[in-house]
């Protein structure tokens, strides 16, 4: 596991967050992981490119505001994915406010696009043309 100190560090260099709680993250490495394939077999799911994806140090909590006396919190865990950064985040507070937290994430994480685990394949697309042009 790769140690990425400094949450400054690692907000500068994501480049796609992905709504994901911890099962939904695992179930994601399963699927498209190299490590993944060894535990899953190599053609689990047929068709999908495995990819190099190594876990960094563990997540980082963050209480964004409250709500009704409560703290509405956000965790993000990060993986750097074929060598690119990737921010896994859940809200696993007693409430969740979506409207507070994608305005947190707008600010905090400003030009970095977002999914959620149903359509992962955006990461992957993105991170196959951030190769290609920084290649160029």
């Amino acid at each position: 596991m790769e140690y990425v100190p400094n949450s400054d560090e690692k907000i500068a260099e994501t480049v796609y967050l992905v709504e994901a709680t911890s099962e939904e993250q695992h179930s994601l490495w399963l699927m498209y992981s190299r490590g993944g394939a060894k535990i899953r077999g190599s053609n689990y799911p047929s068709g999908v490119k495995k990819l190099r994806w190594n876990q960094t140090n563990p997540g980082w909590v963050q209480q964004i505001g409250w709500l009704d006396n409560r703290p509405i919190c956000v965790t993000i865990f990060w993986a750097r994915i074929e060598g690119y950064l990737v921010g896994f985040w859940s809200s696993d507070s007693e409430l969740v406010d979506y409207k507070m937290i994608k305005l947190w994430l707008e600010k905090t994480f400003p030009n970095v696009p977002t999914t959620n685990s149903t359509n992962f394949h955006h990461v992957t697309c993105h991170i196959s043309e951030r190769k290609i042009n920084d290649k160029s």
